[in-house]
């Protein structure tokens, strides 16, 4: 029976037991710093002025008292230890708070980015790894935003809406990256619904008040629809809840929530609470498909029930009912449609639509809001504002991101997270209802679900590996290394209960045999700690209990290795500057707009033209305004002008607009050829007045003869001018599109696309040093050392020493190896470093030693130490080769001792010089060979063993996923050495590689991982 000397065990985050030989230090309390007394005083003092002037400003005391309130909070959630992601989900609800264009969510937005953007560079912080189907949808919809800024026409509308859109992807951002647990993900819900408590009472007192409340927002349809999306959370900790007083408390704050949305007076808002009440009642987990349905009706009437009484409860709903016609958005939808059908593929540009849709209401056919005097109007359905913005292909972009979220949602990785995904998906559904009549493009709710939905799809660790090459089972547990944890049920032989938070794979392989015949369960049943300690021996331990979702540890999500290397970074840069200079060529070759304008004033006709003032009359300007976009204005101006287009070309051609809503009516006309503006520049107004005298001669004898004049000689209808015209000649003006405005679009769309498919790239799981890779791989790991293109620092003498010890240890006679093969699944400069290194340890240790360079694909080695066309193994044709050159100058049948050659000490790396010191003459090269033999791509070893036995032969092989076979290397080989780079070597290409190691390998195999 084995012993184990005492230990004492603590339980750690994840899967290990850290023994007495790696001991965790107890946290002390915070210990307040020497000079925190002193900052104190000195703030004080320096804050009187400040508090002084402060008083005599009417804005002073009440930016102190909400610098006052920010500050407490921050010591506060300071002392409570709250996570960032906490305060982000507690702070939705204080979107609004800010001034001017200081917003609270923007703020956050702002510091969360500057947050993720530290991590990531400063502490190589490696996120989740969120599948590709995740993110992918949001960053091509990201991009083709970006690039819709070629064909913008306001720079600064577009600048405004993409800051907008940035602030929701990073919230997606936040919650898709930082939330990454189960723990963490119930902390941000329920940080989440204590912020909704706040807003709540507003909203209740606001019912009371007979107002419509904003919540700590802006807006009273954003505020309903955050109260809304607190159903569905606050039924989920209701049914939860422990015990019966705390059911009613969650029965009370349910109520609370209803009158919030009652307070809104949002009618969008009563809708979504309707929704997420019927969502929430119908997805009640445990019903039968008959029970359901059932319950499917009830909640249908509740629904509309709980609608009528919220829409009752506000007086101000009573007031507006429903005549307003949905307040303009009926006329908004319908000149979007409008906008759209003329523009269907690809858009206006992000955030042109809202510019275009307050001037076309007053052309648009069957529009009835006349007095829009904002510039900027949203069509008030995000749906429509993503197709007017971005056509048909961002909708379909669109679109495709919640789709993606509800499957998530609906199918989540996580076991036992099904009744929480189901609660988002609920919360998800008063954001899509809102959505038909707000624009929520950039709604912290709704990419915080986006991102919610992303992260339960993150893998965990384990299931990073297929573990096909590998042995099932980690190594014997030494001294100061973990032990694997295994369940109770699992020696018990009965079935392991799923417990919540855990993920899709277990902790022990599933395709292991008998536990009872395990070699884990052997060291379980043995191990012995002390009494009192957190795990007994086996026998005596108590029943297996169900543990909470809080109570669970939690195992390790797949991270998502994001450290973008030097090559990847030129590669952005060289995608930027090829982006650059072809929206710089498209930029050039615009045409230019020439336009010719014209300008009138229509008076009031049934009242005497004074002389010194003008009556305007909103009938008079609208019918000059449909006028000019009709066809009949169309076909008099072709008659007049006689330009080559047809009727319908003419009258897309022409606009109408009131700026500013006032008295003047502008006539414009835009085309790409100079010679149609200045043939229609003379008859912009002839043609108006040709259609208004038209119409006065259809309709004057019979005016002339129903209204006769009681009086001789008095006109009994008006037969003047219909309009005055502004200034006398159209004027004539040209737009060119701005060259540079397109060439810095050009350059972030070039760098988002590089980012992105080197993001793509890197979705494949990367070995990581806190991976067992004899688990998975059936490979040893002999060591680590340095050396990666990552790291500044490179291998130690000791390191590369330390693999010849290994290898030596790993031989059946303890012999010094004479034949080494290094490997790798793929070509580095890492890989090469090592190979060069291990031969001068060998060196090092008394050996001569030839290196041999492999790859013929790419012989860069060879390049460096001998030359890229020099004779070497690839020439090595028969052992009694003359050496002799054919017609063109290439070696034919060399010798090794021919192609063997000696190395200059200067052309090798810092740490073999070190390793070699006066002894460089003892280390021989020989190169891949000349080109020709290369092209054939195939390696005899057979002809090295011309080379004596006592002489160490290091051959740095091709790539095992290249197209050069490494088998006959790897058969000759006493030792086969696959180097791992860490960070760089993905997952599946190590266990392919370890699988051909272990294949043809006939001597000593092991795996030494490059620390990148």
């Amino acid at each position: 029976m084995c012993t184990w000397p005492p230990r004492v065990a603590a339980r750690t985050r994840g899967n290990r037991l850290q023994t007495i030989d790696q001991p965790i230090a107890a946290e002390s309390p915070r210990q307040r710093p020497p000079w925190s007394t002193a900052a104190a005083i000195g703030l004080a003092i320096a804050a009187i002025p400040l508090l002084i002037f402060a008083i005599f400003n009417k804005w002073g005391v009440l930016v102190l008292v909400v610098v006052a309130l920010t500050v407490g909070l921050s010591i506060w959630v300071w002392q409570r230890g709250l996570l960032f992601y906490e305060a982000v989900a507690f702070l939705i609800h204080f979107d609004g708070l800010g001034a001017g264009p200081i917003r609270m969510g923007r703020a956050v937005a702002l510091v969360a980015a500057l947050l993720m953007i530290y991590k990531l560079v400063v502490q190589r912080w490696r996120p989740p790894a969120l599948p590709l189907r995740t993110w992918a949808p949001v960053f091509v919809l990201l991009t083709w935003a970006a690039a819709s800024g070629i064909w913008s026409a306001e720079a600064l509308s577009f600048l405004n809406t993409m800051g907008q859109f940035l602030l929701g992807v990073v919230f997606f951002c936040i919650t898709a990256l930082m939330v990454d647990s189960h723990r963490a993900l119930h902390k941000f819900l329920r940080a989440y619904w204590i912020g909704g408590l706040f807003g709540a009472s507003l909203g209740i007192l606001a019912l009371f008040l007979g107002t419509r409340s904003v919540g700590f927002g802006k807006d009273p349809n954003f505020f309903g629809l955050l109260m809304a999306s607190m159903i569905p959370l606050t039924v989920y900790y209701r049914r939860h809840a422990a015990t019966v007083r705390i059911k009613w408390f969650y029965t009370f704050t349910l109520f609370a929530v209803l009158g919030g949305a009652a307070g809104a007076g949002s009618r969008s808002g009563l809708i979504g609470a309707a929704i997420a009440l019927f969502g929430t009642m119908v997805t009640r987990p445990g019903l039968s498909a008959g029970r359901r349905s059932r319950v499917a009706i009830g909640a249908l009437l509740l629904a509309v029930m709980a609608f009528g009484v919220g829409f009752v409860a506000n007086p101000n709903n009573l007031e507006r009912g429903f005549s307003d016609r949905g307040a303009g958005r009926l006329d908004f939808w319908t000149v979007t449609s409008a906008l759209i059908q003329e523009q269907p593929v690809t858009g206006y540009g992000f955030g042109q639509l809202r510019l275009l849709i307050s001037p076309n209401l007053l052309v648009t056919p069957g529009s009835q809001q006349l007095n829009e005097d904002r510039d900027d109007v949203s069509s008030h359905n995000t749906w429509m504002d993503v197709t007017g913005d971005l056509g048909v292909v961002g909708l379909l972009m669109f679109v495709s991101i919640f789709l993606m979220t509800m499957l998530n949602l609906l199918r989540p990785r996580w076991l036992q997270m099904k009744e929480i995904s189901v609660t988002l998906f609920v919360m998800l559904l008063p954001v899509l209802s809102s959505s038909m009549f707000l624009p929520l493009l950039n709604n912290k709710l709704a990419w915080a679900v986006i991102g919610l939905a992303a992260g339960l799809q993150v893998p965990s660790w384990r299931s990073r590996w297929k573990g096909l090459a590998g042995v099932g089972q980690t190594e014997s547990p030494e001294v100061g290394h973990g032990l694997e944890r295994i369940s109770s049920e699992s020696w018990l032989g009965t079935s392991a209960t799923s417990l919540p938070g855990t993920w899709a794979d277990t902790w022990v392989d599933p395709s292991a045999v008998q536990p009872a015949h395990s070699e884990e369960l052997e060291r379980w049943q043995t191990e012995r700690l002390r009494s009192g300690t957190e795990l007994d021996v086996a026998g005596e331990l108590p029943p297996p209990q169900q543990l909470t979702a809080v109570e669970e540890p939690e195992i390790p999500l797949a991270r998502w290795d994001l450290r973008f290397s030097s090559r990847a970074r030129r590669q952005i840069l060289a995608a930027a500057l090829i982006g650059g200079i072809l929206g710089g060529v498209v930029g050039s070759m615009l045409p230019t707009h020439y336009t010719a304008t014209a300008a009138v004033i229509p008076p009031r006709l049934d009242r005497s033209v004074p002389s010194d003032y003008v009556l305007i009359d909103r009938e008079r300007l609208q019918g000059v305004l449909t006028t000019v976009v009709s066809l009949a204005y169309a076909q008099e101006l072709k008659s007049l002008s006689g330009v080559d287009l047809s009727v319908r070309q003419i009258s897309d051609r022409m606009s109408a607009t009131r700026p500013k809503l006032g008295l003047l009516v502008q006539l414009q006309y835009s085309d790409t050829s100079q010679a149609n503006v200045l043939a229609v520049q003379p008859y912009l107004v002839t043609a108006m007045d040709n259609i208004f005298e038209d119409s006065r001669s259809a309709a004057e004898q019979a005016v002339a003869d129903e209204l006769r004049p009681t009086i001789p000689g008095e006109a009994r209808y008006y037969s003047g001018a219909f309009y005055i015209r502004a200034y006398q000649d159209a004027v004539l003006g040209q737009e060119q599109s701005s060259v540079f405005w397109i060439v810095l679009v050009s350059l972030a769309t070039g760098a988002l696309l590089a980012t992105g498919a080197l993001m793509a790239g890197s979705r494949f799981p990367r070995v990581d040093p806190k991976d067992d890779v004899f688990e998975f791989t059936g490979l040893r790991r002999w060591t680590h050392v340095s050396g990666g293109s990552r790291k500044k620092k490179r291998s130690t003498p000791k390191q590369l020493e330390q693999i010849i010890t290994s290898a030596v240890n790993a031989g059946s006679a303890d012999e010094f190896p004479t034949r080494i093969v290094v490997a790798a699944p793929q070509d580095g400069v890492e890989v090469r470093r090592l190979a060069v290194g291990l031969s001068a340890a060998c060196v090092a240790e008394g050996r001569r030693v030839v290196l041999v360079d492999a790859q013929l694909t790419r012989p860069r080695l060879s390049a460096r130490l001998a030359g890229r066309n020099s004779a070497g193994v690839a020439d090595l044709e028969n052992e009694d080769g003359t050496g002799n050159q054919d017609g063109r100058g290439n070696h034919a049948g060399a010798t090794v001792e021919a192609v063997m050659r000696s190395v200059s000490s200067r052309r090798l790396p810092k740490e073999a010089r070190q390793l070699l010191g006066p002894h460089a003459d003892q280390l021989r090269f020989i190169p891949a060979g000349s080109r020709s033999a290369r092209k054939r791509h195939v390696i005899d070893a057979e002809w090295l063993d011309q080379i004596s036995p006592e002489i160490v032969v290091v051959v740095l092989a091709p790539p095992t996923l290249g197209g050069t076979a490494v088998s006959a290397l790897m058969e000759w080989s006493d030792v086969t050495i696959l180097a791992i780079t860490e960070g760089i070597t993905t997952t599946q290409d190590a266990e392919d590689a370890a699988g051909t190691v272990q294949l043809f390998s006939a001597g000593a195999e092991g795996i030494v991982c490059i620390n990148n």
